[in-house]
C-alpha cells in the first residue's frame, strides 16, 4: 500500500526545512509538546508571553484587533513556522491572538530554558537568527507588494507563493485556503469588494501559469479555494 498522505491545506509563511531541522536539532530535549483543537486559542493578545512554539502539524492563525475594532489576519502559519519568540524573549505582552484552524500539534520552547542553551551552545542563536531573517524577508515581501503591485497582482502574487503545507491524497496538490474574501483583504490591504471580484474574475478564465490551477470561488462563506 502507498503511504497515506495529509489532507490538503495552506499557509502563508512557513520557516525553510533546512532552517527546521536544524533547529530541531538543536534544541532538542527543550521543548514541551503541546496539542491544541480546532477552534481553540494558543494565546490571546496582551497575554504575557514567556514561551514560543514550533508548530509541527496544522495550521494556526495570527490576528489583531485594530484600534478601530476590526480584526486584522497577520499570518496563517503551517507546519514549520516558529512564532511568539520575540515577545517571549523580551518578556513582553503578546502582540497578536494565535488560534488553531485545524488539530495542532507543536512543541513550546520557555524562552529562560532556550537563553541559558544558547550560552552553552551558540549554534542555537545563531540559527534564532536565520529563522528571524527569514521572518524579515517575508515582511519585507510584503511590504513591497502593498506598496507597488496593483490590486490583482498583489492577490496572484499571494496564491502564487502559497506553501502547500501538507499535499493530498490525489497528489494534484489541491488544497482549500482556510481564509474568507474579507481575511485575505485584510491581509493585502484591499477590500473584500475587490478580492471577490478578482477571485470571481480568475475563475471564469485560464489562470496564470504559475499558479498551476484554477482558483476557484467558495460557496456562502466566500472561501477562497486555489489549486
Amino acid at each position: 500500500m502507498g503511504e497515506q498522505r495529509r489532507p490538503a491545506a495552506r499557509a502563508t509563511w512557513a520557516m525553510p526545512e533546512a532552517l527546521r531541522a536544524e533547529w530541531t536539532a538543536l534544541t532538542a530535549g527543550l521543548g514541551e509538546p503541546r496539542r491544541l483543537r480546532a477552534g481553540e486559542a494558543l494565546f490571546r493578545r496582551d497575554e504575557p508571553s514567556d514561551g514560543f512554539f514550533l508548530l509541527e502539524e496544522g495550521l494556526a492563525k495570527a490576528s489583531a484587533v485594530t484600534t478601530a475594532g476590526t480584526e486584522r489576519l497577520v499570518e496563517i502559519m503551517g507546519p514549520g513556522c516558529l512564532f511568539g519568540e520575540g515577545t517571549a524573549l523580551e518578556c513582553s505582552r503578546r502582540l497578536v491572538t494565535v488560534e488553531a484552524v485545524s488539530p495542532l500539534r507543536l512543541q513550546r520552547y520557555q524562552a529562560a530554558a532556550v537563553t541559558t542553551a544558547m550560552q552553552a551552545d551558540a549554534r542555537i542563536g545563531l540559527c534564532l537568527i536565520r529563522i528571524l531573517a527569514a521572518k524579515q524577508r517575508s515582511l519585507a515581501h510584503r511590504l513591497i507588494e502593498v506598496a507597488a503591485l496593483p490590486p490583482r497582482e498583489r492577490l496572484l502574487d499571494l496564491l502564487g507563493r502559497l506553501p502547500d503545507t501538507f499535499g493530498t491524497g490525489t497528489g494534484t496538490g489541491t488544497g482549500r485556503l482556510p481564509l474568507t474574501h474579507e481575511e485575505i483583504a485584510n491581509y493585502l490591504g484591499l477590500s473584500r469588494i475587490t478580492v471577490t471580484r478578482t477571485l470571481a474574475a480568475l475563475a471564469r478564465g485560464t489562470p496564470p501559469a504559475r499558479l498551476g490551477a484554477a482558483v476557484r470561488v467558495g460557496p456562502a462563506r466566500r472561501r477562497a479555494r486555489c489549486g
